[in-house]
């Protein structure tokens, strides 16, 4: 069972987005954005604009700024984090340092985000990171482990809610198929012997990443959003914005509650 989120008004919610690649959780994410500021709400999606906004350099500067606070916050938990990946033995070193590195970063921006008011989308937060850690393990994934490591690295839960895009492997290897570029490293494989096993792991990672998110005593709510080709991402949108009311009706105060401007 969820248990209820209950924190003081002004702070910020977190909302992450999971599916796997080309479920369309920034096309979704920014989407939602868009709708909730039509209607005047305080929204911001920063991992989205660091994604697709910032030059490299200047990427790479804000991930390592707040990598680095969640460190200096939680030395312990970090360090641990860092060790669980390791011990999962992923088949790049420079993969894995990577994938640690993104976590560490989320983390940092989770911490951030939930000191400013409104509510945050994340299009690519810490359990997204988690199936990125699961998709090439050469051994066992403590997922529970890493999940209270995160609570711990964040300063806080990971997520508020949850919203988990369902789609079938087939549309998503349709909209991976047609996107510009290859961000993902399934989109790369596309055109190679390996994408099978790749498009397999990936299925694999989700699911386990799926049931992370069911582990005891957590403090996020889940919901599972389907999000074929026939569902438009404004049409998700709507939809999604009354997920955020009904689950954690405290992230929208009526305007004259809200005592803090939306950063």
């Amino acid at each position: 069972m969820n248990t209820p989120t209950t924190r003081p008004a002004g702070t910020g919610w977190i909302v992450e987005f999971v599916g796997l690649p080309g479920s369309g959780k920034s096309t979704v994410s920014h989407a939602l954005a868009r709708f909730l500021r039509s209607r005047d709400k305080c929204v911001s999606e920063r991992s989205f604009e660091i994604a697709h906004r910032m030059s490299p350099a200047s990427r790479r500067l804000v991930k390592g700024r707040l990598a680095g606070r969640a460190l200096l916050r939680h030395p312990w938990a970090v360090l641990s984090l860092v060790l669980s990946i390791a011990r999962t033995r992923q088949r790049s070193w420079i993969e894995a340092v990577g994938k640690t590195l993104d976590l560490i970063y989320v983390c940092g921006l989770v911490a951030e985000r939930s000191r400013q008011p409104g509510v945050h989308l994340l299009d690519q937060g810490f359990f997204n990171g988690l199936g990125s850690i699961c998709f090439r393990a050469s051994a066992d994934v403590p997922l529970e482990r890493l999940v209270g490591l995160g609570t711990r690295s964040c300063g806080r839960s990971p997520a508020d809610l949850v919203i988990v895009l369902d789609v079938d492997p087939g549309t998503a290897v349709d909209r991976l198929s047609r996107r510009p570029g290859a961000a993902s490293r399934l989109e790369r494989s596309i055109a190679t012997a390996a994408f099978e096993s790749d498009l397999q792991a990936a299925v694999v990672s989700l699911r386990q990443v799926r049931e992370a998110l069911g582990v005891r005593d957590h403090a996020w709510r889940v919901r599972v959003v389907p999000a074929g080709e026939t569902r438009p991402a404004e049409l998700l949108a709507t939809e999604i914005a009354r997920l955020i009311e009904d689950s954690i009706p405290a992230a929208f105060p009526s305007a004259a509650m809200q005592e803090s401007p939306c950063a």
